[in-house]
């Protein structure tokens, strides 16, 4: 069964390549699958997985290197007055090899690349031509962010993994997974640190996932319907989070892809909804709010509280 995992996995690497007109080295387009793999939740554009790819030497066993801030990736520095406390922040580092097995050699790279450039004062000239520029600039980024936000309460997260063909663990790989969180949480104290293993079985079975394309949204009473498949419904704000969430609680990115808007950051109308959640006041909140609009390619009542909604798009305000 192992070895039809690796066929399967050799097979859908073979027609992402050409679905995608890939025309580079399968390895080098490993890197992109692995970390587009990864990723999935994030739901990140393949413009912004390929910018995070290190490059093709001297990277220190990081094949390609991500920042996010509560779930959204980083793209610019100083981002201080953004956020007003308890952010989580969390640096993914991705190491992908097309080969059948894990070993211990990319860990101990990696372990050496985070004892050095998770110093909070490394000077990244002291690194020049040891690692690649993207490298360094990406733990620079890293330094930055985490150190302009560090009185916000950040809750800080190092995800490292280790993406290839393989299909069994050996134990003293995984002592060196081990040992690289260790190594991650002694530069870093208080940081939660974990090395995964991506395998054949894994991406196997992430590659056959279906995405779920029916939702079910909770109402606070009956809808009212014009016509067709047109509701108008009131809901309890708890409900509709639970609606773009998944079971973990996360955002589901892709149903907002229609939205002109996005988070604006620490702006005064944001600060004053923030305060209006935070601080409720005697007026009722749904008069303040002028609703969402979601479109749907199908919509139903089946009756009592509740909406089916198909391939939803939130698109805007009411």
């Amino acid at each position: 069964m192992s070895k039809n995992n690796q066929i399967l996995l050799e097979a859908i690497i073979k027609q992402e390549m050409e679905n995608l007109g890939e025309d580079s080295h399968v390895s080098d387009f490993f890197e992109f699958y692995s970390a587009l793999q990864v990723l999935k939740e994030h739901e990140l554009s393949y413009d912004e997985i390929n910018a995070g790819i290190a490059g093709q030497s001297h990277d220190g066993g990081a094949d390609a290197l991500y920042l996010f801030i509560n779930g959204e990736l980083v793209k610019e520095e100083n981002l201080t007055g953004k956020y007003k406390k308890n952010v989580d922040i969390e640096f993914v580092l991705i190491q992908s090899k097309y080969q059948n097995s894990f070993s211990e050699d990319p860990l101990l790279k990696l372990s050496r690349l985070c004892r050095s450039l998770f110093d909070l004062d490394f000077n990244s000239n002291d690194y020049i031509g040891q690692y690649n520029e993207k490298v360094i600039a990406s733990f620079e980024l890293f330094r930055d962010t985490y150190l302009g936000l560090i009185t916000k309460k950040p809750k800080l997260k190092i995800s490292i993994y280790y993406v290839s063909k393989g299909v069994e663990l050996h134990p003293n790989v995984e002592k060196q997974g081990i040992d690289l969180e260790n190594d991650i949480k002694d530069k870093l104290p208080g940081a939660e640190a974990n090395v995964k293993f991506f395998g054949a079985e894994k991406l196997v079975k992430m590659a056959q996932e279906r995405p779920n394309d029916v939702f079910r949204l909770r109402i606070s009473e009956t809808p009212l319907s014009t016509s067709g498949q047109v509701f108008i419904a009131l809901m309890n704000l708890a409900d509709y989070f639970n609606f773009i969430t998944d079971e973990d609680g996360k955002l589901i990115r892709h149903i907002f892809e229609s939205n002109v808007r996005d988070y604006q950051g620490k702006t005064n109308v944001n600060n004053e909804i923030q305060d209006t959640l935070e601080n409720p006041g005697d007026e009722e909140f749904w008069w303040l709010n002028n609703g969402v609009t979601i479109l749907a390619s199908e919509v139903a009542a089946p009756g009592g509280k509740e909406l089916v909604v198909h391939n939803p798009e939130i698109v805007n305000g009411l």
